[in-house]
């Protein structure tokens, strides 16, 4: 697992900072994702952090039926020294 990697996609300013950790979320299997952090520059201001996951996050989705306008709430906590995610729906 690393940390700050250089990932290059889809800009300079994204970073991977976690990969193949475990989520979970009611009635599915667990699912392993990334964490990217992005840095989106802006000319005269400072910049703006943005975190996402990724790299199965559509699965995620899918498998949950997760639509627009759901709320999703993500906990983490760390188990045996590595990073979860719990994923926690509430539908509109």
């Amino acid at each position: 697992m690393g940390a700050n990697l250089d990932y290059g996609l889809p800009s300079e300013g994204e970073k991977l900072l976690l990969k193949d950790f475990p989520i979970y979320s009611r009635g599915i299997n667990t699912r392993k994702l990334a964490l990217r952090r992005w840095e989106m520059e802006k000319p005269g201001k400072s910049s703006s952090v943005m975190f996402m996951l990724t790299d199965g996050w559509n699965d995620v989705v899918a498998r949950n039926g997760l639509n627009v306008g759901d709320h999703v709430e993500v906990w983490s906590f760390w188990h045996r020294s590595q990073l979860c995610l719990a994923l926690i729906t509430a539908r509109n």
